[in-house]
């Protein structure tokens, strides 16, 4: 079972992450861990030290009055088992410490951090990117988007935690590929129309749907899709060794993370990618 985490300043840009993460795990049954990051002198509070929340809040009533809230709005929601932890350091070095020691868990932030951080090391965590006017309503039947470059997925568990979400919330997944507007040759085609079709049979019991469109801007592609299903989820799988740490060095990748409307799943293969004779990496 994956841990959710959910690093946060309590800011108000940041409360949508945290909504959005115990949603999930109240949903899932899945434990929930809230990291409130804040920065303190060394000698005051040892560095990456892990402590409950009252040690520091006490002092800070502003912070405290949030946190006091926040945890009253969670302790409403049913089947969610929340933990609270506080840990001293800058939100990087506290994501790093974060995947260090749980590398399976599901990492949720709000994309105002993101927009923020430097470089991440590690490249197991699934990361959950979600914009803070995003409005989490009661997602009867919601629509799922998984955004695929048909580059060979090496180990489909990692889809796993995904399909998960989606088959307790009864969530329409729509498997979306952009087909590039060139010419393209019958073998070409013959390749995607294969690897949409394994992606189809992975989704097997779902409700599924599969959109292919021609266009040269994946982005924008993407988005106008995600806005025609008025979609609650994106999720893409990154091929990349030093996932987290390049998931920014990918310019479809970097843009959806960083201007998407909805919550966007970046998912890492944890292998090397393996080069296809049709393939086409837009990521």
């Amino acid at each position: 079972m994956k841990e959710i985490i959910v690093p946060t300043d309590l800011s108000d840009k940041r409360q949508k992450s945290v909504q959005f993460g115990a949603f999930m795990a109240a949903a899932l049954g899945q434990n929930l861990k809230i990291v409130y990051a804040f920065e303190e002198k060394k000698e005051i509070i040892p560095a990456n030290t892990f402590f409950t929340y009252e040690t520091h809040l006490s002092a800070n009533h502003d912070v405290y009055n949030r946190y006091s809230n926040l945890r009253e709005e969670l302790n409403k929601k049913d089947g969610l088992s929340a933990e609270y932890l506080a840990l001293n350091g800058s939100l990087e070095d506290i994501l790093n410490k974060v995947i260090k020691e749980h590398p399976e868990a599901v990492i949720v932030l709000a994309k105002e951090c993101v927009e923020n951080l430097g470089s991440l090391v590690g490249r197991k965590n699934p990361l959950l990117i979600v914009p803070s006017d995003f409005e989490i309503n009661s997602l009867t039947s919601p629509q799922f988007i998984f955004a695929t470059d048909l580059e060979r997925i090496n180990d489909w568990d990692v889809l796993s935690w995904f399909k998960e979400v989606a088959q307790r919330l009864n969530a329409t997944v729509n498997i979306f590929y952009v087909r590039k507007e060139d010419v393209e040759t019958p073998d070409e085609v013959a390749f995607q129309n294969e690897r949409l079709e394994l992606i189809e049979n992975y989704f097997n019991g779902l409700n599924v749907t599969t959109q292919v469109v021609h266009r040269d801007n994946v982005v924008e592609a993407t988005e106008e899709f995600s806005r025609q299903r008025n979609a609650t989820l994106l999720t893409m799988v990154s091929h990349n060794r030093g996932f987290i740490e390049n998931l920014f060095h990918k310019s479809v990748t970097k843009e959806m993370a960083l201007h998407t409307h909805v919550p966007f799943l970046a998912i890492p293969d944890g292998e090397e990618e393996l080069n296809e004779t049709y393939s086409t990496n837009y990521w």
